[in-house]
């Protein structure tokens, strides 16, 4: 069967009373909040890892998503393949002795590559400024 367009498959709409869990929840939960709040505390108190890990989770600062990285970058031009190519092994070698941790190296890593395409880009982009002037020059003639 296919439906019509602008025509809604059930035309009376949701049954009432068949509305939102999170209001039955509340409902439940809300008359006993500081009984279930206190019965975990005491769980999580008392050695219930699952419990302390929940209070942990929501009472400690989550770690930051992002920190700086310490990577130093050699002197001269990253103009080229192999400049960058040097500067990856650097860094391989840098993850591997555990200066870094293998979720740095990859952001590193990332930000390596993502210079390279852009060198690359660059490189494109002249060559063809280059053919075009050709071109243009040949066609004047």
């Amino acid at each position: 069967m296919k439906f019509q367009p602008g025509v809604s498959g059930n035309c009376k709409g949701r049954p009432p009373n068949t509305g939102h869990r999170q209001k039955l929840f509340n409902s439940l939960v809300e008359p006993r909040h500081k009984e279930l709040v206190n019965k975990a505390m005491d769980m999580a108190l008392s050695g219930n890892e699952n419990m302390l890990r929940v209070f942990l989770e929501r009472l400690l600062p989550a770690r930051p998503k992002d920190e700086p990285i310490n990577f130093e970058i050699p002197d001269g031009p990253l103009n080229n393949a192999e400049a960058l190519h040097q500067l990856a092994l650097r860094l391989i070698g840098t993850v591997a002795s555990g200066e870094l941790t293998p979720e740095q190296g990859q952001k590193l890593s990332s930000l390596i590559y993502d210079h390279y395409v852009l060198i690359q880009t660059i490189e494109v982009e002249k060559r063809l400024d280059a053919i075009e002037g050709k071109y243009k020059a040949a066609l004047e003639k």
